[in-house]
């Protein structure tokens, strides 16, 4: 009889540990699933990177020139420059309104690497890369941007495309880090994320513009005494380019005479000049003047002259 209970315990104990078994697999394989990154995607159009509308850390920064150079150090490996060579083909091929030219000597963009991994703040990520303007010219109108600098560090991306170089680009071209996780300007890249259209519309419209000065007056002054006048003013340029060759023109309105002319010789692109002349002969029964900036082609001539009633 106790050997019957014994065997009777032992079958019980098997049915036991059996149920516990089977309860584990079955909670095993009805778990959450893992779900692997998808490395290769077809790009959603209505993604945006920037929804309020805020793309740059200034607005209008952008190169003052179309034919942009760049420089790839030799710390650099093989693997890298093609990486960056098609990031920069990418970026090209999207927005034709940009051209890109490799250089040895004085780059738009130097290129650098270095054989290391820099830990982030965020625990289990890496920083891949930094990037961005390290000369700007603020004119008023645009933020020039004069040189850029990108240094990529040692990643170890299992991506076709070379997200980070491209994103680092972009940095350097001005744009901000994106909120959203799908897009090539997200703080942590992934392999999923593409280049936006708004990013892509940014760059051609700011390099549709032509590259010309920008020049107005940003101070004038005119006192009358007698027959003569004095004046005081600024011309700035807050256009793209060197303005070349300027006169300042002062004309009689009633006869449409010149009273005098000024060389102002040339203004850079965020500079100004100043000039101040006292006793200027005003011809008879003169009773209004215009001050007119004589220069070429600029991206608004309607602001480049200034009149006043002297009666």
């Amino acid at each position: 009889m106790k050997a019957s209970y014994f065997i009777l315990f032992l079958l019980i104990i098997a049915l036991i540990f059996s149920s516990y078994i089977l309860f584990f697999k079955i909670t095993e394989f009805n778990s959450n699933p893992v779900i692997l990154e998808q490395k290769n995607i077809t790009p959603n159009e209505n993604i945006i990177s920037y929804p309020y509308g805020e793309l740059q850390y200034y607005p209008n920064m952008r190169f003052n020139h179309n034919n942009i150079t760049y420089s790839i150090d030799s710390s650099c490996s093989e693997e890298k420059i093609k990486r960056i060579e098609k990031a920069i083909s990418m970026l090209e091929e999207d927005v034709n309104e940009i051209s890109f030219f490799y250089t040895n000597n004085n780059a738009d963009i130097e290129i650098i690497c270095e054989n290391k991994n820099v830990p982030s703040e965020v625990k289990e990520y890496f920083i891949a890369g930094e990037g961005g303007p390290t000369s700007v010219i603020n004119t008023s109108l645009f933020y020039i941007i004069e040189k850029g600098k990108i240094l990529l560090y040692n990643d170890k991306s299992s991506c076709d495309h070379p997200n980070v170089e491209l994103h680092e680009l972009l940095h350097v071209f001005g744009f901000e880090h994106s909120t959203n996780k799908e897009s090539i300007m997200y703080s942590v890249s992934s392999c999923k994320q593409v280049l936006t259209e708004d990013i892509k519309d940014e760059l051609k419209r700011l390099y549709s513009i032509e590259n010309l000065p920008e020049l107005y007056f940003s101070e004038i002054d005119v006192k009358k005494h007698g027959s003569y006048i004095d004046f005081e003013l600024k011309i700035k340029n807050q256009g793209l380019v060197k303005a070349k060759n300027i006169k300042l023109r002062i004309i009689s309105t009633f006869s449409n005479n010149t009273i005098d002319e000024f060389d102002i010789g040339d203004i850079e692109y965020g500079e100004g000049k100043y000039l101040k002349v006292e006793n200027l002969k005003i011809p008879f029964r003169t009773k209004d003047i215009k001050f007119e900036i004589v220069n070429g082609k600029e991206l608004n001539n309607n602001n480049d002259f200034a009149e006043f009633s002297i009666e």
